[in-house]
């Protein structure tokens, strides 16, 4: 973390040791009753003593991190006798049975997305036994593939960007045979592009790779404009590295994370605190069809230009940018299978079609302790030193935790439940931050080669803003006010890619077949009365919707691919009641990344490790931002914690689990 100096920390550490004897020693006299002079001279000597310890202390574990700074192993690890991972077991469809269960665990975590995984493995790298339990008939969360009539499609990693980081985080945690490779998107000749933008009646843009690349294409686009370019890209860069004391500040006591907030986060609670079109007035940005475009791959985190957190956009840019885009070679769930094997040979477990229903706080102690399956087995952690993980949200969270409101084991309301509309004083307030997009899902498959069907690795974003205004907001708006006719010809926002032409692994498993992924933003309200109810029994009306939403959606690949026509097999729609059914939610993204997500106070208090349930800590999408990565991210902050890295770790002896594990073998 380079925004804040080993100097700053030392000197906070001596420099502002006085100052604390004497508010430690006036807190201790205020307190009670004020004592004899002669006791009172014996307090403060006390307060000094256990003050001048305390930093003797921290000194002595200055000077140990520094002497072994690249030599340390990671916090909790012990050498362990790895557990043979049965080779007949599919590790991503072990159905849950109680006699699966292992004994003594040092943690359980909820939900197997890409966060609970990668959460699991770290911890099971050290020599932690594992039980990751998820509801869905598949491990892998937004990571699995599913295979119908000969056709296989993703479902949520569509592509991700910084290959070389995360495909150095993902090897750490692989120990088994499969493994997670990230392949370039593109090729030499189109400069490796990654993404279209297709604004209204405009020709398209290419986001291609390379910083000075991105840099150039805008700005030969718009010559007009080459100063603000430059300084858009550059504030992007600078917003999106500010984050990292946010991030890992969610780590430390409450007093080092204020102090660190104080001096080194003042960038990114700047820029989170405002909406992209805030930044493109401040940057003088008044070209519309430059901000559109700009602002064209929006659809990532789910918000327009007047909604979404600057920090949000600065994130995304940012991770495609410099790389450009990539995909996993095989399909995204070789992340699972790649992480999974870390964790069984560990002694741990993941097991699916297992359904939590509430988390078990000791009446005792207050400490989470377990869950209670749905159907009614109690599982236990170590009493006093396991964990229990939630990676489902802060909603999904809290709705485990109700049983224990019931008893009395926990505060009636968490500091951050006001924030996401929970507890709130009026029926009539609304939430600081609200639940995010919901999305329609079209998989097409079709006969043919990428040379047949002149398929591309990039995806496209179709944008059919006013070719007036090209307003995104004003898009987004009509659309959702009226999805079959606010948009010019019935036209609608979209996202479309090829996982076919993106797996170089593809045509050795289906030859002669190509898939694509159509995407479109979708209102929960719109399928409020089929959510309750299973897939295929629906009824006549629901599929009447979605056969007209097929169409359009058919017709959109059609555009900006007509040798699609008539090669077209297989079509199946996914919507906002499939979210429901498969991932216990009908948001896409978990809360939407407005400013409110990042600065609001209630959000700025939802930490890794809960303040108010020990044992209890939190992962997933809700904890940083979406995205595959995101949640990754989340799952190796989160492990932070859990593994009880502190400031001297990071700020002082530039520890991290990454470096550390490199230490222990494999």
């Amino acid at each position: 973390m380079s925004s804040l100096t080993t100097n700053t920390v030392q000197s906070f550490l001596f420099g502002a040791a006085l100052p604390l004897f004497k508010d430690i020693y006036s807190s201790t006299l205020t307190a009670t009753t004020a004592p004899p002079k002669g006791l009172q001279e014996l307090l403060f000597q006390s307060t000094v003593s256990s003050c001048t310890c305390a930093l003797l202390s921290v000194v002595a574990k200055m000077v140990y991190l520094k002497v072994n700074q690249g030599k340390t192993t990671p916090h909790g690890y012990v050498p362990f006798q790895k557990y043979r991972v049965d080779p007949d077991t599919n590790l991503l469809r072990n159905a849950f049975k109680e006699r699966k269960i292992p004994n003594e665990l040092d943690a359980i975590i909820i939900g197997s997305g890409i966060s609970g995984l990668y959460l699991a493995a770290s911890l099971a790298r050290v020599g932690k036994k594992v039980l990751v339990l998820e509801q869905h008939y598949v491990a892998g969360g937004c990571t699995h593939v599913f295979e119908d009539k000969g056709f296989e499609f993703d479902t949520g990693l569509h592509y991700v960007g910084r290959g070389s980081k995360y495909g150095a985080l993902l090897n750490l945690m692989s120990t088994g045979k499969d493994k997670a490779e990230l392949v370039q998107l593109g090729t030499e000749a189109d400069g490796y592009c990654y993404d279209e933008i297709h604004l209204a009646d405009r020709p398209p843009h290419y986001y291609r790779r390379g910083e000075q690349t991105h840099i150039n294409d805008l700005v030969q686009r718009f010559p007009e404009c080459k100063e603000q370019i430059e300084k858009y890209v550059a504030l992007c860069l600078k917003v999106n590295a500010s984050a990292d004391p946010y991030v890992f500040g969610k780590l430390f006591s409450a007093i080092t994370k204020k102090i660190l907030y104080y001096f080194a986060t003042g960038t990114f609670f700047k820029y989170a605190s405002k909406t992209l079109n805030d930044v493109f007035d401040e940057l003088n940005i008044t070209n519309k069809e430059l901000r559109a475009i700009l602002a064209g791959q929006f659809g990532d985190y789910g918000l327009p230009p007047s909604k979404a957190s600057f920090f949000i956009h600065a994130g995304v840019v940012c991770h495609y940018m410099k790389e450009g885009g990539f995909y996993v070679k095989g399909g995204p769930e070789m992340i699972a299978k790649a992480l999974i094997p870390a964790i069984e040979q560990a002694g741990g477990r993941v097991l699916v079609k297992a359904c939590v229903k509430h988390i078990v706080v000791s009446e005792k102690t207050g400490r989470a302790m377990g869950v209670v399956m749905a159907d009614g087995t109690k599982i236990c952690v170590h009493q006093q030193q396991g964990i229990v993980c939630s990676t489902i949200g802060g909603k999904g969270t809290l709705q485990l935790l109700a049983k224990a409101k019931e008893l009395n084991t926990i505060p009636k309301a968490l500091k951050w439940e006001a924030s996401i509309g929970v507890n709130q004083s009026s029926s009539n307030q609304q939430p600081d931050v609200k639940e995010g997009i919901s999305h329609m899902y079209c998989f097409v498959g079709m006969k043919g080669t990428t040379a047949s069907l002149g398929l591309r690795q990039s995806n496209i974003w179709s944008l059919p803003a006013d070719s007036n205004t090209y307003d995104l907001d004003d898009m987004c708006s009509k659309y959702y006010n009226d999805p079959r006719n606010g948009l010019p010809n019935g036209q609608m926002l979209l996202f479309m890619g090829f996982p076919s032409a993106k797996d170089p692994d593809w045509s050795k498993k289906y030859p002669n077949k190509q898939t694509c992924v159509i995407i479109t933003e979708a209102k929960t309200e719109w399928f409020q009365k089929w959510l309750h109810l299973k897939s295929g029994k629906r009824g006549k009306e629901y599929n009447a919707f979605k056969k007209e939403w097929k169409d359009r959606l058919l017709n959109g690949l059609f555009k900006y691919y007509p040798k699609c026509k008539g090669n077209v097999e297989y079509v199946e729609l996914g919507s906002p009641a499939t979210n429901q059914m498969y991932l216990g939610r009908t948001d896409s993204y978990g809360l939407e990344p407005s400013p409110e997500r990042f600065v609001g106070a209630g959000m700025v208090n939802f930490h890794p490790r809960d303040q108010e349930i020990p044992g209890l800590y939190h992962s997933g999408q809700d904890t940083l931002t979406a995205g595959v990565f995101g949640c990754l991210m989340a799952g190796f902050v989160t492990a932070h914690a859990c593994l009880g890295y502190d400031c001297l770790d990071m700020l002082v002896g530039g520890r991290n689990l990454a470096d550390d594990l490199k230490n222990v073998p494999l």
